[in-house]
């Protein structure tokens, strides 16, 4: 029984920072549509492609 307590703990633990990195993941694909949908395709070029990802001027 105990084992099965830690595993539903450590499951429980994962869902929350995927869930986190979902809504990254559709705001950053939301910008990317709104560039997209905008003719601006140089625009996505400007973003980071990963958090705290410096982007460069060019």
């Amino acid at each position: 029984m105990s084992r099965m307590a830690l595993v539903i703990a450590f499951v429980l633990a994962l869902i929350g920072p995927a869930s986190a990195q979902k809504a990254e993941i559709e705001a950053a694909n939301a910008k990317y549509t709104e560039f997209y949908n905008k003719g601006d395709f140089a625009a996505p070029r400007r973003l980071p492609v990963y958090p705290g990802e410096r982007t460069s001027s060019g």
